[in-house]
């Protein structure tokens, strides 16, 4: 005859059985809780090695109690209105061909922010911001370098902000004393995650304007990835003429080529050029150029390569591991979408043009 094997349920009273699950819960809690609480305690100690202003110390300003000028040229598509009327009292918006002192006359205007293009302002218009007192910020699209027209507008405005970083000097040479490093976002009805035909797909796209001979990093992978069968497609003007490879068409808007790639090797040395890629939701590897530097908030979203080994290495690497990969991707989608959204991009720009102007008593 076989004896019943007593249980610890039968053994243990109600209560007892209520400690012992307890005990139990805490333990797999403590351990699976374990890792947050040392990233939360990480991040603590970051903040607090930063030495953030309390909101007493920083006095903040009220937005909502101040009037925009923008002024954006006539085939502007960048979506500024919107994420400014979200921040601010009043925004109006002025396009480049119309007259401006009307819009002076008729508004009470705290700000004038202008939108930089390739479109130059009228005579009548620069005349108009030479004479108002009222402070003058300008955004220049000038990330492939400075031109004529950013010369002769930049001394005009208080505030210059920049695309690219090596572009400063040109303006501070300028006696632009106020000249900010801020890269435009990508612009999100544009670029954003989604399907495309098989017509627009790729194994790999290569971005960039550096040739064949410039670039001979890249020619030596495209010719190993053609010959292995890759489907390569590159950009147009990108200067690579090799068989196998072929250029986009320049009549299909390039977000559906982005959409379609399944690793774009971004050699544009562009932070614009990243961002709308890393809106696509794209995984993407970036050739490291010193002359084109990145913002530092967004070099954890950034994975570089640096020599034609290290890039075949970390191509082999992200395929093997797609989950990583896709988290790359995902981080850099987050990254565009926070960091670099229009909304965000307007903040810091009040909180520069604010900050500094309280700074001056005005």
């Amino acid at each position: 005859m076989k004896k019943k094997v007593k249980t610890s349920s039968t053994r243990l009273s109600p209560p007892a059985q209520g400690k012992l699950i307890t005990r139990q819960v805490t333990k797999v809690m403590d351990r699976k809780l374990l890792p947050v609480m040392d990233l939360l305690k990480s991040v603590q100690f970051q903040m607090e090695q930063r030495k953030l202003p309390t909101a007493e110390e920083h006095h903040p300003i009220i937005y909502k109690q101040i009037s925009l000028l923008l002024l954006v040229p006539s085939a502007n598509d960048f979506q500024w209105e919107e994420p400014l009327r979200h921040l601010v009292k009043e925004v109006t918006v002025n396009k480049y061909a119309h007259p401006l002192r009307a819009s002076l006359s008729e508004h009470r205007i705290d700000l004038i922010i202008v939108i930089g293009g390739a479109e130059q302002l009228s005579p009548h218009n620069i005349e108009a911001l030479q004479l108002t007192s009222v402070p003058k910020v300008i955004w220049l699209a000038d990330e492939k370098g400075v031109t004529d027209t950013d010369r002769q507008l930049a001394p005009l405005f208080d505030y210059v902000f920049t695309q690219n970083e090596n572009n400063s000097a040109v303006y501070q040479a300028m006696s632009c004393e106020q000249v900010h490093v801020m890269p435009f976002g990508a612009r999100s009805r544009t670029y954003y995650p989604r399907v495309v035909g098989n017509e627009n797909y790729s194994d790999i796209l290569i971005l960039g304007r550096a040739g064949m001979e410039a670039n001979p990093l890249l020619e030596a992978y495209m010719l190993d990835a053609i010959s292995k069968g890759s489907k390569v497609r590159v950009s147009e003007g990108s200067g690579f003429a090799l068989e196998g490879a072929k250029v986009v068409d320049p009549t299909v808007p390039i977000e559906d080529y982005y959409n379609g790639a399944n690793l774009v090797i971004n050699s544009s040395g562009s932070m614009q050029c990243w961002l709308e890629v890393a809106a696509c939701g794209t995984f993407q590897l970036v050739q490291y150029e010193p002359s084109h530097p990145f913002p530092k908030e967004s070099l954890d979203s950034l994975l570089f390569f640096y020599t034609l080994e290290d890039l075949t290495e970390k191509v082999a690497y992200y395929e093997l591991h797609v989950d990583e990969k896709r988290g790359m991707a995902s981080r850099a989608l987050s990254d565009q979408k926070y960091n670099h959204s229009f909304l965000q991009k307007g903040i810091q720009l009040l909180d520069i043009v604010f900050t500094k102007l309280k700074s001056r008593g005005l």
